[in-house]
């Protein structure tokens, strides 16, 4: 009985470090992990003012430049070739019918997307789509050195390039 006792301090101790670790790793892991979540509504701003300041649904406000193409990695190669587009910012952009173009007229058209803060990879192959992984479906590789990759707006609007190395 008397181990017993003098074990529970240290148990308690244990379980209070544990759960405190935890916390703290999955609150960091929570700011600097987030990803393009589903597509969906854009938030509704709390007051007249701020709506009214609000771009219409898919077009990044006037100056937004934190959307960017981030990289082309292993351009050449159909395995593994994907393109890298990361936002940073604390308000919603819904992708949808955004393009993603090379010099060649190959062209993706994003699906029903929102992309906050975080970045999302386009794979040219197949696959299935996910929160921050979509598919191109193509049957070879597109990118190559020092092809201009960019991402236009539906209205066509030059948003993001990228020059491949």
């Amino acid at each position: 009985m008397t181990s017993w006792k003098k074990a529970l301090p240290f148990l308690l101790l244990n379980v209070l470090v544990s759960a405190l670790t935890t916390f703290l790793v999955l609150t960091w892991w929570e700011q600097s992990h987030r990803t393009a979540l589903p597509a969906g509504q854009n938030v509704p701003a709390s007051s007249s003012a701020a709506q009214a300041t609000q771009p219409p649904a898919g077009i990044a406000p006037v100056g937004d430049t934190h959307i960017s193409i981030e990289n082309v990695f292993g351009a050449g190669n159909y395995q593994t070739e994907a393109v890298e587009i990361r936002r940073e910012s604390e308000t919603d952009l819904v992708l949808t019918g955004w393009k993603l173009r090379d010099e060649n007229g190959h062209e993706y058209t994003f699906p029903n997307l929102t992309l906050k803060n975080g970045a999302i990879r386009i794979y040219t192959r197949s696959g299935s789509d996910s929160v921050i992984e979509l598919f191109w479906g193509l049957s070879d590789a597109v990118w190559g050195p020092g092809e201009m990759v960019t991402l236009v707006d539906p209205q066509g609007t030059l948003r993001a390039s990228y020059q491949i190395p």
